[in-house]
Order: C-alpha cells, then structure tokens, then sequence
C-alpha cells in the first residue's frame, strides 16, 4: 500500500518503479526492513530528487498467522486485537525515495484468532464533506469497531459507504485504498 508524490515524473510511472522495485526484494526472502532499505535506495537512484513514496510494507505467514511489517511515511494500519485493543503500525522509518542513506525498522507479531489488521491510504481519513470536515481516523475507527463481527469484504463495504456517505457531493482529489486482513479462526 503506497501514495507518490512529486512533479518530473507521473505518478502511475512511480508507483510502476516501486512496484517492480519491492517485487524485486520480496523474492529476496530477506527481512522486512532490507526490502525497504534496497527498494529507497533504488527508488532515490532511479528518480528526480522531488520524487518520494509512502509504503507499508508486509509479509504474512499464512500458516504461522505471523506478519512483519514496515512503514516507511505511510497513515499506521490499524491492528485491533480480538480482545479489543487497537494499535497502530507505525515501526518503519521515513518515506522512501527521499535520501538515499534512510534505514528503517519493521516489527513482527502473530495475528491471533478474531484480529484484524487495516492498511488505508490517506484518501480514506482525508476525504471532506461539503463543510470541509474530515472523515479522521476516530470515524475510521467507529466504523471498523461497528463492522467487527464481519468478514472483511463485508467491513470493507461498510467502510466505504461510511466515508461516501461523510463525503456527499463534495468533491474528492485522493485515492480511498484500504487492505483488511482478519483471521477468521
């Protein structure tokens, strides 16, 4: 999950040379936190100085239930615990692209039965209403507490609506991306 920025090169070419950058990494099988390291360093090699990306990047076990992560700039996904608690994700380091020499942290943590992990683009906490209010993260919240007992299609649709209906005619100028991972055991 990522958002671009910058004015030489378009967006879409950027999120392209990403992609294919963490693509590259990902078959490493290295940590978390040297995927993110080499992909900055290739990414600050390859583009203008004013060009730069906001990531979350994960890797999940599917059968261990065991994810690591690392957020480089990006809004903390959300990890609501079965038992209640949220946390935000926030372990990384700054936005990659930007200086060539940045090191990033990532954090690894098992995702027990009933948990729920919600990755979003600033699109979602950002969008205004006629007023020019923001959705926020505490609605985003609300929303995803209200929809817990839900698959994650399901909590997925609710949160959209959620942020269309705050949104009404108002005019949108971000991207709404979000990821839900639940473990349904």
């Amino acid at each position: 999950l990522g958002n671009v920025s910058g004015r030489a090169l378009p967006p879409s070419l950027l999120m392209a040379n990403l992609q294919a950058t963490l693509r590259a990494q990902a078959a490493s099988e290295e940590p978390v936190r040297e995927c993110v390291t080499r992909a900055n360093r290739m990414l600050h090699r390859s583009t203008e100085p004013e060009r730069f990306a906001t990531l979350v990047y994960a890797v999940l076990d599917a059968e261990s239930n065991h994810i690591c992560y690392c957020n480089a700039g990006h809004e903390p996904p959300l990890h609501f615990s079965g038992s209640g608690e949220i946390r935000r994700l926030s372990t990384g380091g700054m936005l990659v692209g930007f200086m060539e020499e940045a090191s990033y942290e990532d954090e690894c943590l098992d995702v027990a039965a009933g948990d729920v992990i919600v990755a979003y683009s600033d699109g979602v906490t950002d969008a205004e209403n006629p007023a020019e209010e923001q959705f926020g993260e505490e609605r985003l919240i609300e929303v995803l507490q209200g929809a817990a007992d839900l698959d994650p299609k399901e909590m997925l649709a609710r949160v959209i609506e959620a942020v269309e209906a705050h949104a009404g005619e108002a005019p949108q100028f971000d991207d709404v991306t979000i990821v839900i991972l639940k473990r349904m055991e």
